[in-house]
């Protein structure tokens, strides 16, 4: 387990404020209005429950950005980073005030030219509907287009953090494969991984897959009741988040006992063969589908039957 983690500084919210502000105006934007979400921990470092109260990061392209958050969640919203250190404002609701007249009367402004708003993608209909009745002349857009091209660009306390997850769920693999499978069922190996994951430093784990058998054809399986038997593959994809950037992983294990070279063993080398050829570093440059398509139709016609899903993706190269 991590004694220490990286973290990202109250300046660097900032920064990222600043730029989100910058790029809305430069594409037009009135605002870029920020729901619950991936984007709003980005921005504002604030894991927001996703209530049915509104909570929004306001981001005017003229103008100071504001984190509107409900009463009863205002000390978590005034613990954010950037709220602590001064640069970003918090202003609360009461029960039965119209928070949508809130924020519409930040950015409706009296402009004299329709306005036009980036919301981020998840942002729910129950609060984007009130905000459109609120300002019935403007047209919404999704924000993914001018934020997107801000998180992409992974600083050096990012890189380290999205380092620090990956590890931690590698250690956890390592660790369930040197422990007993056999005679134990995909759901309680899918457990031990999700309290691995958090022992290992991971502030939750979103998703343990497990897949044993004929199960494992199945990329997103769930973990069932079925008991894992010796010779058989069991395929993990772990994953959650350390200060919310995330570790996703797969793997594929051969269970002690039977003997992988009765066909498996030889399949896989198949397989992998076949993904070298189409991996796109290679030179033939196949698209994705492409490759995936050779793959599994290749694997068809050596087993002469169906073999289930296969692709170019996490955990197979």
């Amino acid at each position: 387990m991590i004694s220490s983690r990286p973290t990202i500084p109250a300046e660097r919210y900032r920064d990222r404020l600043s730029a989100a502000r910058t790029v809305a105006g430069e594409a037009g934007f009135a605002a870029v209005l920020v729901g619950v979400g991936a984007d709003m921990r980005y921005l504002a470092g604030y894991p927001a429950m996703p209530l049915e109260r509104l909570t929004m990061l306001v981001i005017p392209a003229h103008g100071s950005p504001t984190l509107i958050a409900p009463r009863l969640e205002a000390t978590p919203a005034r613990s954010c980073p950037p709220a602590v250190a001064g640069d970003l404002p918090v202003a609360t609701w009461e029960e039965g005030e119209d928070a949508y007249a809130l924020v519409a009367g930040m950015v409706g402004g009296g402009a004299p030219t329709p306005l036009r708003f980036a919301v981020s993608d998840d942002l729910a209909a129950r609060h984007l509907l009130p905000l459109q009745a609120g300002l019935p002349d403007a047209s919404f857009e999704l924000a993914s287009p001018i934020l997107g091209r801000l998180r992409i660009v992974k600083d050096a306390d990012e890189l380290a953090l999205l380092t620090e997850a990956a590890h931690a769920a590698d250690r956890v693999v390592a660790q369930i494969a040197a422990g007993r499978l056999v005679g134990r069922t995909e759901a309680d190996v899918s457990r031990e991984v999700r309290e691995r994951l958090i022992a290992e430093g991971h502030d939750e784990a979103h998703f343990a897959i497990v897949g044993s058998g004929p199960n494992s054809a199945s990329p997103h399986h769930e973990a069932s009741d079925r008991v894992i038997r010796a010779g058989e593959p069991i395929v993990l994809d772990i994953g959650g988040t350390i200060e919310g950037y995330g570790s996703d992983i797969t793997r594929t294990l051969w269970v002690t006992g039977g003997d992988p070279a009765n066909g498996p063993d030889e399949r896989f080398r198949h397989l992998f063969g076949v993904q070298c050829w189409v991996h796109p570093g290679d030179k033939h440059q196949l698209p994705c589908q492409e490759g995936n398509h050779c793959v599994h139709t290749d694997l068809c016609r050596m087993c002469c039957r169906h073999v289930g899903e296969h692709r170019c993706n996490s955990g197979s190269m």
